[in-house]
């Protein structure tokens, strides 16, 4: 049960989310947009999440769009889980969310609220991260697509009061050769020890993942190291690691000696399957 009352609103328009947001904001209350509203219900019983006013936006058309346009595949922060296992036409995003929960959950679970969520694992964003996607955003200021880096700080939270509003790959990335995988410490559903994305484009590697440390992990230094090809397999992957931009963290899932072990081991699985020189 979640133990506090909330005022809820469902919008129409984008327009209206973002107006109302700040309706609420001025008022004196801490609004929340829900997608899927699995956090409210996961978190709020624990107390470990608060709002007292809730703003659907699942009745947002651009929210809920699934499409492929001038050589871009569009998606809606409101589709769930599930739709983005079955969608055909990004690969290595089905492989990532078809790890996600499980399958009652996914079909809850919107994309959007899987990214923006405040559970620290995200691991719906790595496929984005790696295929350099942009977003869709709106606030008070507008709306606008930028660089899904751009979007988010450095802890993978949009700023207070934006919406996203749907997300951009464009076909160069979604048709290259990828590497999805996610450890857990037990059974086949739970939170990841390690969640590692990885694809090859134009004959270079790019890797994200989640779970090692507390946010997830893309950064250039990292893709620089592993494509150093002056150096054996081995020597880039220890150079990636000993310049890993977060600490490698102990956790209910794993220790930091066996993330950093499953790190070493997967990215050396990620050479030989994707065949980078």
């Amino acid at each position: 049960m979640i133990p506090f009352n909330f005022e809820y609103m469902k919008v129409y328009t984008i327009q209206e989310a973002v107006s109302l947001y700040q309706h609420f904001l001025l008022s004196g209350k801490t609004p929340m947009y829900f997608g899927g509203g699995t956090e409210i219900i996961t978190l709020g019983r624990t107390s470990s999440l608060f709002t007292d006013a809730v703003i659907d936006i699942n009745g947002i058309p651009e929210c809920n769009i699934l499409l492929e346009r001038e050589q871009k595949l569009i998606l809606g922060s409101c589709i769930s889980l599930t739709q983005s296992v079955y969608q055909d036409s990004f690969p290595l995003l089905s492989k990532t969310a078809i790890e996600i929960a499980d399958q009652t959950a996914r079909n809850k679970i919107s994309l959007g609220g899987n990214i923006c969520s405040n559970i620290r694992f995200k691991e719906g964003i790595l496929p984005f991260l790696i295929t350099d996607s942009n977003v869709v955003i709106a606030n008070e200021g507008g709306i606008r697509e930028i660089p899904i880096k751009d979007a988010f700080n450095e802890e993978y939270q949009l700023p207070a009061g934006t919406l996203l509003v749907q997300l951009v790959v464009d076909e160069e990335y979604i048709n290259a050769p990828y590497y999805a995988k996610k450890i857990r410490t037990i059974g086949t559903v739970g939170y990841p020890v390690i969640s590692i994305n990885a694809i090859k484009i134009n004959g270079r590697l790019k890797i994200a993942v989640s779970g090692i440390s507390l946010l997830p992990i893309h950064e250039e230094t990292i893709d620089n190291r592993l494509n150093n090809r002056q150096l054996a397999y081995k020597d880039r992957i220890k150079e990636a690691i000993d310049a890993w931009p977060k600490p490698i963290i102990d956790d209910i899932q794993g220790s930091a000696d066996y993330k950093k072990y499953l790190l070493e081991k997967n990215l050396l699985e990620i050479f030989q399957k994707l065949e980078v020189e």
